[in-house]
């Protein structure tokens, strides 16, 4: 079996990263602008398998002018399978200094995901939407320059 390869993508695999973070088409076709920013910017990076790509993160500076990973998503068929971890490595070796991402407080499997890659919980934000608190984490300070 060929092994993931984690790389920057394609022009060409726009289309299915923006299927894979968002499968609501509405919601695709709202953030396609944020997708296209951070593609022509150098900030994703994707976990492609057989040509097909299963997992995708993204690195910005939209958090008070630090770095940031607004997204990450991972094929539902290929979660469980340390490429949330692969791809959160790779990010946080591209970085120099500070990282934070956030998660919302229901989503167990990404809090357990950053808690075993020692990530800190810095804080809650509450009320951002109907569906319960952001919890905002930051990457460990040793291996990333911050």
């Amino acid at each position: 079996m060929p092994s993931v390869v984690i790389t920057l993508p394609r022009e060409d695999e726009l289309p299915a990263i923006s299927m894979l973070a968002w499968p609501d088409v509405a919601t695709a076709k709202r953030r396609h602008l944020a997708l296209r920013a951070w593609f022509d910017a150098g900030q994703l990076i994707i976990a492609r398998l057989d040509g097909a790509v299963i997992g995708v993160i993204a690195v910005d500076e939209s958090f008070f002018d630090q770095r940031f990973v607004p997204l990450i998503a991972v094929a539902e068929s290929h979660r469980r399978l340390g490429l949330g971890k692969a791809l959160l490595s790779a990010a946080t070796d591209r970085v120099a200094g500070r990282l934070f991402t956030a998660s919302p407080d229901s989503n167990f499997p990404m809090r357990m995901l950053l808690a075993s890659l020692h990530w800190e919980n810095v804080g809650t934000v509450r009320g951002v939407d109907d569906h319960g608190s952001q919890l905002f984490y930051r990457a460990p300070t040793t291996g990333n320059g911050g």
